[in-house]
C-alpha cells in the first residue's frame, strides 16, 4: 500500500513536471528572440537543456542510488523550479544559456530518480504497465503544457 501511494505521487510529479516543461521550453526560445539573439545563439539557448544528458546520465543514477531516489526527486524539483524562475529574471544571454543547462541537469536528475523509484517499487510482472503509464503521463504533460502555457 505504501509503495502504491509512492508510485502515484511519483507519477503525479512526472506529469506536473512535464506539463511545466512543455510550458517553459517554448517560452525560453521566444524570450531569447525577444532579447534579440541570432539564430546561432537561439540554437545554443535551446540546445543547452539537452547537453546535461550527454555528460551526466550515469552519474545522476549513481547519485540517486547514493542519496536515495526521494531525496534526489525533491532536490531536483526545487532546483528546477528555482532556476527556471531565475532565468526569467535575468536578461543577459549567458545567464539564459547557463539557466537552460542547469534546468536540463535538474530535469535529468529528477527523471532518472523517478524512473528508478518506479522500477524498484513495481512488483515483478507489472513493469510494463507502470512504465507505460509513466511514459503516457509524461507525454500528456508535454502535449498539454504548450496548450496551457
Amino acid at each position: 500500500m505504501q509503495k502504491e501511494r509512492g508510485q502515484k505521487l511519483i507519477l503525479a510529479i512526472l506529469f506536473l513536471h512535464f506539463l511545466l516543461l512543455g510550458m517553459t521550453q517554448l517560452i525560453e526560445p521566444l524570450y531569447a528572440l525577444k532579447l534579440g539573439v541570432t539564430e546561432v545563439v537561439l540554437g545554443i539557448v535551446s540546445g543547452a537543456f539537452g547537453v546535461a544528458g550527454i555528460f551526466l546520465s550515469i552519474s545522476s543514477g549513481a547519485l540517486s542510488n547514493h542519496l536515495g531516489q526521494r531525496k534526489v526527486i525533491i532536490i531536483s524539483s526545487v532546483f528546477w523550479v528555482s532556476v527556471g524562475l531565475l532565468s526569467m529574471l535575468a536578461p543577459p544571454i549567458p545567464w539564459l544559456v547557463a539557466a537552460q543547462l542547469l534546468v536540463g541537469i535538474a530535469d535529468l536528475f529528477l527523471w532518472i530518480a523517478a524512473m528508478s523509484y518506479l522500477t524498484s517499487s513495481t512488483p515483478l510482472g507489472e513493469h510494463t504497465k507502470t512504465m507505460s503509464l509513466a511514459s503516457a503521463l509524461m507525454g500528456l504533460g508535454m502535449v498539454m503544457g504548450p496548450l496551457l502555457g
